[in-house]
């Protein structure tokens, strides 16, 4: 057992300090998240110029059975940091709830990004408040058509957004519970090396939990990298209701 440990200790110093000496592991290969950046979430304080005022607001929708609907708020703090500044949850699966919740929440706060889930129930809710905000961006995870190279659907590159914010401290987020759920989001790698994370539907089976608050977290990572400042206004928005729109101008002809 000596000898073991000391080419432990020779080969893969991180695992002897692990195995050998009782020290809990940052991160593992299946866990997305490095577990000592995000004990940082709620305690990092934003440095630097601010650019420019700017806040993003994202959407997350249940249909009852335990699960959460979320709204965020982000604030841009300077240049690279984004703190939360509003968290909003409820549990009615009431469409017509989340309909006005989700209404109230845009016109409170006036973002310069807004992005909602547009799977399953949020379909019928973001085609209905796209026509009082028509720049709300609809996501639908298992999709592939706003993904990066390297993930295999738009969930899975909404995390790995997510991800690199949390990586170089940019994410400030005092919400404990989204924490906890951060600390469960499992990837799994495809042959062809593309990244996916593991399902709600899987992670409530092994008792983990419907990462609501997580999952809304991530798109609004994503809608911040990748549309923040692209959209124009009075523009036709991206996502599911432009081409719901195209259909219809399809069937007009």
């Amino acid at each position: 057992m000596k000898y073991e440990a000391e080419q432990c200790k020779l080969h893969n110093p991180k695992d002897y300090n692990h195995i050998w000496l009782g020290e809990p592991l940052a991160t593992t290969s299946e866990y997305l998240f490095n577990f000592d950046k995000l004990a940082k979430l709620t305690t990092l304080k934003p440095f630097g110029e601010l650019y420019k005022k700017q806040i993003a607001v994202g959407f997350d929708y249940a249909a009852g059975g335990g699960d959460l609907c979320v709204a965020k708020a982000f604030e841009r703090k300077s240049t690279v940091h984004w703190e939360l500044v509003e968290e909003c949850v409820w549990d009615d699966p009431d469409t017509d709830v989340s309909v006005g919740r989700t209404i109230e929440f845009l016109g409170k706060w006036q973002p310069d990004v807004s992005v909602c889930d547009a799977d399953g129930l949020g379909y019928p809710i973001f085609c209905t408040v796209s026509k009082v905000f028509p720049n709300l961006i609809g996501f639908m995870g298992g999709k592939t058509d706003n993904k990066p190279m390297n993930a295999g659907n738009n969930r899975a590159g909404a995390y790995l957004a997510l991800k690199e914010f949390v990586d170089h401290e940019w994410w400030i987020e005092n919400s404990p519970l989204t924490v906890l759920e951060y600390e469960t989001i499992e990837k799994k790698y495809k042959a062809n090396g593309d990244i996916y994370i593991k399902s709600k539907q899987d992670m409530k089976r092994d008792g983990d939990g419907s990462p609501d608050r997580s999952d809304t977290s991530a798109m609004i990572a994503w809608a911040v990298k990748y549309r923040l400042g692209k959209q124009q206004v009075g523009a036709q928005p991206e996502g599911m209701r432009l081409k719901r729109v195209n259909v219809i101008h399809r069937g007009k002809r």
